[in-house]
């Protein structure tokens, strides 16, 4: 099984930009934690959109979390070099494409950046910004 998800913020405590109603990080990240893990298999690809971690100690979490984590870098991961990213994911990359099913796929952090030519997932904009095009995607993919 292949999980998208985006902009978890682990380690964040600006819970008002997110529209977050914890009372603490470690109350946050835990809750994070366990859906995530209650939700993915030690063996599933996760797909992570950017701003996995604000600060450094964020990133301890995804040692707490089920599945093969792919980054595909947001604005606040430009602060972690790829060495330290990549003690906690399988892979780290600027963009990614995947296919399934013979549709391609276009996976980045920023809605700006997106491709014409294909179905875009993007992360960074906390549910602000509305689906622009919908499709019928394949059952092998879900959104976490």
């Amino acid at each position: 099984m292949i999980w998208l998800t985006s902009d978890t913020h682990f380690g964040d405590n600006r819970f008002q930009l997110f529209y977050r109603k914890f009372k603490s990080v470690e109350e946050q990240d835990n809750y994070f934690i366990k859906v995530w893990n209650e939700t993915v298999k030690p063996e599933d690809k996760v797909i992570c959109l950017g701003d996995f971690a604000v600060p450094k100690e964020g990133l301890l979490q995804a040692s707490k979390l089920n599945g093969h984590k792919i980054l595909v870098r947001g604005n606040y991961d430009e602060q972690f070099t790829d060495d330290e990213l990549l003690k906690y994911f399988d892979s780290v990359h600027p963009e990614l494409k995947i296919k399934m099913n013979n549709e391609t796929f276009y996976l980045n952090h920023y809605p700006t950046k997106g491709k014409s030519n294909m179905f875009n997932i993007v992360g960074h904009i906390h549910s602000l910004w509305k689906v622009q095009q919908t499709m019928n995607m394949s059952n092998n993919i879900k959104h976490v």
